[in-house]
């Protein structure tokens, strides 16, 4: 899709963009510059405003070069599987006094649950527990708060580290510094 900028004395005065790509031939003096850039799915980059001869400025002022298409989809593939990562690790269960504990979302909120009748009934709370190894555990209440709060504390652990790297990845500003970061370690571990 042709996109045309028309220059008098210096001064932007017209642009057009092609929706229909016809084809058409630019008016005298106008500068035809390449199609808008496209993340790895195809879609234009969002906040692309202008061209300044050479190549696309975003709406932030920053000028958009291959090497910065590069870095952004190399962002959003490290940002992705991080967010796997987190959910996989968030997902896979924690240890606690009584042994392994399910931390899938069904889970999270039935130990959420225990949790709370826990903390409502006080000490005639008594809860016979399947754990993740299949094995049972009669919690009571100050057990069953604390592997609610054990859950809480590996969810969290989990997210953190999504965050650390998150802010990591988007803080980079080449490629080499991205081949730095390491998404694999640093997760809790079951």
């Amino acid at each position: 899709m042709p996109y045309y900028r028309l220059e008098r004395d210096g001064e932007v005065c017209w642009k057009q963009v092609d929706p229909f790509d016809r084809g058409d031939p630019a008016p005298e003096g106008a500068l035809v510059v390449p199609d808008l850039p496209r993340d790895n799915q195809g879609n234009p980059l969002p906040n692309v405003v202008d061209w300044d001869g050479e190549n696309w400025v975003l709406g932030d002022g920053t000028v958009h070069t291959e090497e910065t298409l590069a870095l952004r989809e190399r962002k959003d593939r490290m940002l992705a599987a991080v967010k796997a990562k987190r959910d996989a690790c968030e997902q896979a269960g924690c240890q606690t006094p009584y042994g392994p504990i399910d931390t899938n979302p069904d889970s999270q909120r039935k130990v959420g649950g225990g949790s709370t009748a826990a903390l409502a009934l006080g000490a005639s709370f008594s809860k016979k527990w399947r754990m993740a190894d299949n094995s049972y555990q009669v919690l009571d209440a100050a057990k069953m708060i604390e592997v609610g709060l054990l859950v809480v504390a590996h969810v969290d652990a989990c997210q953190q580290r999504k965050n650390d790297l998150d802010e990591a990845i988007e803080e980079a500003t080449t490629l080499a510094e991205l081949d730095l970061i390491d998404i694999e370690s640093g997760w809790p571990a079951l």
